[in-house]
């Protein structure tokens, strides 16, 4: 809640580009993490979907980060382990809703 939009208040006042996209990153693992503890009705897509955000903001710092600097990649790999290794930490099917109009 109140924690959440402060941790993402101050990202916004970091400065350089890996720093924001790295802690963006954090939070959104964190917040997935805490979807999956949890483990009521439809935590595992939530999880996912936060995961998969947090991946992405890894991916983005990487990609800007310094030379050596490994700890962006270690996030992504930590991120990709949770949802490999529990089977309800997948994204919602795709299902396809008909209407009366089809």
């Amino acid at each position: 809640g109140s924690r959440v939009r402060e941790a993402i208040e101050l990202v916004g006042h970091l400065e350089g580009d890996y720093d924001e996209r790295y802690y963006s990153g954090m939070i959104c693992e964190r917040r997935g993490l805490a979807a999956l503890a949890k483990a009521g009705p439809g935590s595992g897509p939530i999880a996912y979907d936060w995961l998969r955000r947090a991946m992405d903001h890894y991916e983005s710092a990487d990609e800007v980060g310094p030379e050596g600097n490994e700890e962006a990649l270690l996030r992504w790999n930590t991120c990709a382990r949770v949802i490999m290794r529990d089977r309800h930490v997948r994204p919602l099917p795709d299902e396809h809703v008909h209407t009366m109009l089809e």
